[in-house]
């Protein structure tokens, strides 16, 4: 799995390739892409800002630049702004068993 994917993932809350195309205003056949390919650089920028995230921590994990680049690793996450169901499924993941 892609570092791209894992970032999506972990932003989205694992949400559906559909729940993410609905978000993003991105084609679902795109985000499908994702996984093996990665974004195109106005996707992973249209990501980033559909879900309230830096679009240079977006085009870090994209590989579109580089973590000396950015200077960040990642933006802390702003809980109030997670979705409740995306929140939840972190929680459950996070608990063994």
């Amino acid at each position: 799995m892609s570092e791209w994917w894992e970032y999506v993932q972990r932003i989205t809350g694992s949400a559906t390739q559909q729940a993410i195309a609905d978000k993003t205003g991105i084609g679902q056949s795109s985000i499908a892409r994702w996984r093996d390919k990665g974004p195109r650089p106005d996707s992973a920028a249209a990501f980033a800002r559909a879900y309230g995230r830096p679009t240079v921590e977006a085009f870090k994990y994209a590989g579109f630049l580089s973590e000396e680049e950015v200077k960040i690793t990642e933006a802390p996450v702003n809980l109030a702004e997670i979705d409740t169901d995306a929140l939840l499924a972190e929680v459950r993941r996070r608990i063994p068993g």
